[in-house]
């Protein structure tokens, strides 16, 4: 099978990392893969990681540019490599596609759903009819979802939320290179209690400033590290100073992901505060690092954790309950191991990128075979 992932970066995220360990996961269940990337945008550590069987074709393009020689470039590509399924990781590249591809593309939504399918700043008839005018729209992450015969959801959580727009779609989880993490010990806290952030620094979707509140209100032996850059860094560094952290905060800025995987055993306590989160890739990565975990209710997070079975919840967006739950946890740290340890188990079972990988392998041969049923 020829598989081709479509993708617009490869730098450091939760997506771009997944995307190299699916990818080089399918080679080795026998499939000929291509990541075709429509910027010049990349990270030669990250890229550096995909398998020598993997052929990644990158553009020259700048981020932003409206040239309509990409059209012509992708299509160029698809026709040299006649891939079986076309694998998009942002649903508005299908605009990019003549119509032949379109029937053989599937994507995958990677966050809770918002938006539109067309851009909202020209009339229907235009963006329905000419796909490629909602590209550079403002769609939320919905631009031309609605094209696809085939959307994959990366949670319940996000499989709800296309439903509310009238998309239907199949969950398929995540995966996460599991024996590639290091173990915390199964031990106390040693005087200082350690916490670790990880993601990208934007508070109205990962709530980091909801972390600094809490961390505001506790003993001043807990401390807090953020691995992750974005927008919002100096805002969170200021909101610190205010506070009078500095002491107690660390910054990493972003970092690869063989540094988390080798990191995480480090702290006592993983916490992920986001407000809007339709899975949690951190998070089960914290779990396989057997570091106890905290995280918001009633979001992606909550799903891998199975509420409190595997780990610890908070209510969205309050930094009091944070506060109190980082308490808890910490006056009852042997609860907290044995959930560490179960937890454990539970994501290498679930989660490993493996599964992720064939789980997709045997979808596109389900469509593929109903496609040829149906010729």
């Amino acid at each position: 099978m020829k598989v081709v992932h479509v993708t617009w970066t490869l730098k450091f995220g939760g997506i771009e990392t997944m995307l190299v360990n699916i990818a080089n996961q399918q080679t080795l269940s026998g499939a000929d893969v291509t990541v075709i990337v429509l910027n010049q945008e990349y990270e030669p550590t990250l890229t550096s990681k995909l398998s020598k069987k993997v052929n990644l074709i990158i553009n020259s393009r700048a981020h932003a540019s409206k040239n309509p020689k990409l059209i012509n470039w992708v299509n160029t590509q698809l026709e040299n490599l006649q891939p079986d399924i076309i694998h998009t990781h942002s649903s508005k590249a299908i605009g990019l596609f003549k119509p032949k591809w379109r029937q053989r593309s599937v994507t995958t939504l990677h966050a809770l759903p918002f938006g539109s399918f067309y851009n909202t700043k020209l009339p229907k008839f235009l963006t329905k009819n000419f796909p490629i005018l909602n590209i550079w729209g403002k769609t939320g992450n919905l631009g031309n979802m609605n094209l696809y015969p085939q959307v994959f959801a990366i949670s319940n959580s996000v499989k709800k939320g296309l439903e509310q727009y009238g998309i239907q779609s199949e969950v398929i989880y995540n995966g996460i290179p599991t024996s590639k993490f290091k173990l915390r010990e199964l031990r106390q806290p040693n005087g200082l209690f350690k916490i670790v952030q990880v993601g990208r620094l934007e508070c109205v979707n990962k709530g980091q400033d909801v972390l600094l509140d809490a961390l505001s209100l506790l003993p001043k032996n807990i401390t807090v590290d953020f691995i992750g850059d974005g927008p919002d860094m100096e805002a969170l560094r200021q909101k610190a100073e205010q506070y009078g952290l500095n002491g107690r905060i660390k910054w990493f800025g972003g970092q690869p992901p063989q540094f988390i995987a080798e990191r995480l055993k480090d702290y006592d306590l993983f916490v992920q505060p986001s407000r809007l989160e339709g899975f949690g890739l951190t998070v089960a990565e914290a779990m396989c690092a057997q570091l106890p975990v905290l995280v918001s209710s009633g979001q992606g997070p909550e799903e891998v954790t199975q509420g409190d079975r595997y780990g610890w919840t908070f209510v969205n967006g309050d930094a009091d309950s944070l506060a109190k739950e980082i308490k808890n946890i910490q006056n009852h740290y042997n609860q907290a191991l044995d959930k560490a340890l179960a937890a454990r188990d539970y994501v290498v079972n679930a989660f490993d990128v493996a599964t992720t990988a064939t789980n997709y392998l045997n979808a596109y041969n389900k469509i593929l075979a109903f496609t040829l049923l149906n010729k």
